[in-house]
């Protein structure tokens, strides 16, 4: 997607020019912009466990993926639907993550290591496995009567939620409060969670204390300065997601963006357009203005297509020698 120039508008009407890259308009002017209640949190913490996506949709080739898996490389947790097979969105921001250490030259067993340790821990996969196989679920008495394939099948999706937890958390502050947040990995398959203009590495947050993160899994960047490590941006594998034309479907079903992100980056893939205006208010976009341009065009087809319209628009044609050689209209639409 090609580069725009966009006109910003402040409150009190001053514009300035600026050469915007569409994935830039993922990044909130408030970096708080996000719906933070813990409804919101939950419904989306679930909705990223939800098997949407077909092997198709993560650009990665069957041949890789069961080689991958061979290694103990991905995140272990079965969705066959009809026989195919689904991957949830946990599942596939791991994948772009594999996919771009290969490319950086780490060796299987470093990313397998990174997996181990902090994707999908050792630790909290044998914690859960003991509160939540089968055989436990059995001797509860909240169920019995439950058919074994309904304790199977919340077996294995408690299981993968409770071991995933961690980097749920992760994705969930990249989408919900548009944080950057990177994965800093050492060359002997250490990993750490990195947040943009933070000076600490962590591995978890701790909801129980004061503190932000677990402070028994952090080391700061000065410690690390001078270690070698490969530095994948989190939140800019969500954006190319959210921005994927194939992906629009799988888009309004996790709530990536808002409703007046969506417009905007509808807007951005038209190939006619020539220029963007997003009009911010109280740091929300409260006006959208695209222009549109063609040439050599029929006056009474654009006419007719175009300008007996809905909605609020400026037409201009351009004449040369008698004949019409360009046309452009700019809509306006109020959020």
């Amino acid at each position: 997607m090609k580069k725009l120039i966009a006109k910003h508008v402040d409150q009190k009407g001053a514009t300035r020019d600026i050469e915007i890259d569409p994935l830039s308009l993922l990044q909130s002017v408030d970096n708080n912009v996000g719906n933070e209640t813990p409804e919101n949190i939950i419904e989306l913490d679930l909705k990223l466990m939800q098997p949407i996506l077909k092997v198709g949709d993560t650009g990665i080739s069957s041949k890789n993926l069961l080689h991958w898996k061979t290694n103990g490389l991905l995140l272990d947790y079965k969705h066959n639907i009809g026989g195919w097979t689904r991957f949830n969105f946990l599942q596939y921001v791991w994948l772009q993550v594999i996919k771009e250490l290969r490319e950086f030259g780490l060796s299987l067993d470093i990313i397998k290591r990174v997996k181990d340790g902090l994707i999908f821990p050792d630790d909290l996969y044998k914690k859960t496995v003991k509160q939540y196989a089968v055989s436990a679920l059995k001797i509860d008495r909240k169920n019995i009567g439950t058919p074994l394939n309904e304790m199977k099948s919340f077996s294995e999706y408690a299981i993968f939620h409770e071991s995933t937890s961690h980097y749920n958390n992760v994705l969930t502050d990249c989408i919900i409060s548009r944080i950057n947040i990177f994965l800093v990995v050492f060359k002997n398959g250490d990993a750490y969670f990195l947040e943009e203009g933070n000076n600490l590495l962590f591995k978890r947050y701790d909801y129980n204390s004061n503190s932000q993160y677990d402070m028994d899994f952090v080391i700061k960047k000065e410690e690390a300065r001078f270690q070698s490590n490969v530095c994948i941006s989190l939140t800019e594998i969500i954006r190319l997601f959210a921005l994927h034309d194939s992906q629009s479907l799988t888009v309004n079903a996790i709530p990536i963006l808002t409703e007046d992100e969506k417009q905007v980056i509808e807007h951005l893939k038209k190939n006619d357009l020539t220029e963007l205006t997003v009009r911010v208010n109280d740091k929300k976009i409260s006006l959208i203005e695209y222009t549109q341009s063609y040439d050599a065009v029929d006056l009474a087809s654009r006419f007719k297509d175009h300008v007996l319209t809905d909605g609020y628009q400026d037409v201009r044609f351009k004449t040369k020698n008698g004949k019409s050689v360009h046309f452009s209209k700019t809509t306006r639409v109020k959020i």
